[in-house]
């Protein structure tokens, strides 16, 4: 164990781990890193029962671990952030793979905890079929996080959109809810600006509902996604997903951790709004990565997707 240190992790879909830091040697598919500072956890929630987050990110996000033994005093005074390397920038550094990884995830299989759930490769691509050729994105600086450091996986997203959507007292022309885009294989929903997430949870059977207290789109656990299909539109390609994969029917609201309310047994949508177009940061989460294979060349400083062939 590391003195004086907790590790302490939260996403904004309501998944969190908290425990003590230790080092540890860390053996992926192969590729071994001999030590490595991980959290080593004692208490969490996160639906689909995964074993552990890898970190896959760059340094200046790899934050979790605070001054301190005690997690509930994190952030304040003397309980500040320690700045972490994460595994894939290790295997960089020590040139165990090339500076790039990709991703293909596989939408989840009803009652299985053992499926599946796709593949990461290290330095190449994964062995499933894209449908299609790649369309690239540039990794941006998020200035609201800092000005000279790479800290998301942060892209332009030209449009969020679907089939019939016209804007709130407008028509909807292409480029009108372009914005920012962090592409996060950790993170459960797509945050799109407001009024298309408001659109599109109207067209769920039953539609979905959106919870004040909770500033979060619900669902039916058993809820029909839309029929039409939304859309992600990159570097002028679309990128289409089926209403299906929004509905998330292992993540009850009542094992999120939110107060009890008249929705405990309502489900998390994968669908979410984010703040208005041109400021906030907006996300691409599991229902996107579930329909494309996603390379993050970190080498080139860039993003490559391709729709996924199922």
């Amino acid at each position: 164990m590391i003195p004086n240190e907790n590790y302490n992790l939260s996403y904004a879909s309501g998944q969190f781990a908290v425990g003590k830091l230790g080092w540890e040697s860390v053996t992926i598919a192969g590729l071994h890193v001999p030590k490595l500072e991980v959290g080593l956890i004692d208490y969490a929630y996160w639906p689909g029962g995964p074993a552990g987050y890898i970190g896959l990110g760059y340094p200046a996000n790899a934050d979790d671990a605070w001054h301190g033994n005690d997690p509930t005093k994190d952030g304040q005074p003397g309980h500040g952030r320690i700045q972490q390397e994460t595994l894939f920038q290790t295997m960089m550094k020590d040139k165990i793979v090339p500076p790039m990884f990709s991703l293909a995830l596989e939408r989840p299989v009803s009652n299985s905890s053992t499926a599946d759930q796709g593949y990461i490769a290290f330095g190449g691509l994964p062995p499933v079929q894209a449908d299609g050729p790649f369309t690239c994105s540039p990794i941006l600086l998020d200035p609201d996080f800092s000005n000279k450091s790479l800290t998301e996986y942060t892209i332009i997203v030209d449009d969020f959109t679907f089939p019939g959507y016209a804007a709130p007292n407008t028509s909807h022309s292409p480029g009108k809810t372009k914005g920012k885009t962090v592409v996060d294989c950790g993170s459960y929903p797509i945050l799109a600006p407001p009024e298309v997430a408001e659109a599109y949870s109207e067209l769920f059977n039953p539609p979905a509902i959106y919870v004040k207290d909770w500033g979060t789109y619900v669902t039916r656990c058993d809820a029909e996604g839309p029929k039409e299909p939304f859309m992600i539109v990159i570097n002028g390609t679309g990128f289409a997903i089926p209403g299906s994969d929004f509905v998330f029917g292992n993540a009850v609201m009542s094992g999120l951790g939110v107060p009890p309310g008249k929705y405990d047994d309502y489900c998390f949508s994968g669908l979410q709004g984010a703040g208005p177009v041109g400021i906030s940061t907006f996300l691409l989460g599991r229902p996107f990565l579930e329909n494309v294979v996603a390379v993050f060349d970190v080498g080139a400083r860039e993003m490559r997707f391709a729709p996924r062939k199922y």
